[in-house]
């Protein structure tokens, strides 16, 4: 009994240590400018971006006017933020907590444009974006999700981003 108390403490601790270094991290990401990892990145993101538009179901995603008016009250660097935060815990852990279903389809602009760009889940992203389930993702997949996410929201506040191909 007296070693899974103990285990139970220091799972406790680790916890405690993760959700420390997610803040910071969180707030360092916040703080930096939007911009891709470069000239790769910001091609890898246009096409993701154009290989989604021609899907039919995340095509029909768009922000509403309360998201819009959201996102102009709070500003584009706390919405990165909370894109981070929300990628981190809900979806960066090599076993989310209710996988398939972690995302709401409503109640944030940021949760809109995980369902358009096929970041809500672990099964969006590896049959969209090749990255597997049976592992954490890295620091630049997360860095990745994130740009994709707020490269999709500016082009909505931009006017929009889905005409449908024919």
């Amino acid at each position: 009994m007296g070693t899974n108390l103990k285990r139970i403490k220091e799972s406790r601790k680790v916890n405690e240590n993760l959700n420390a270094t997610m803040v910071e991290s969180a707030e360092s990401f916040a703080t930096m400018e939007f911009e891709s990892g470069g000239v790769e990145d910001l091609t890898k993101i246009n096409s993701a971006l154009e290989l989604l538009k021609r899907s039919s179901f995340r095509s029909k995603f768009q922000l509403s006017n309360r998201d819009r008016q959201y996102i102009e009250n709070k500003g584009m660097k706390t919405i990165t933020k909370h894109a981070f935060d929300f990628i981190q815990l809900r979806v960066a852990p090599k076993f989310p907590k209710n996988d398939g279903k972690q995302t709401p389809m409503k109640g944030h602009p940021v949760f809109i444009a995980q369902h358009a760009t096929a970041t809500c889940c672990r099964g969006c992203l590896q049959k969209w974006h090749r990255m597997q389930k049976d592992r954490g993702l890295s620091d630049n997949e997360v860095k990745f999700i994130v740009n994709l996410i707020m490269k999709w929201i500016e082009k909505q506040m931009d006017g929009g981003i889905n005409e449908r191909i024919k």
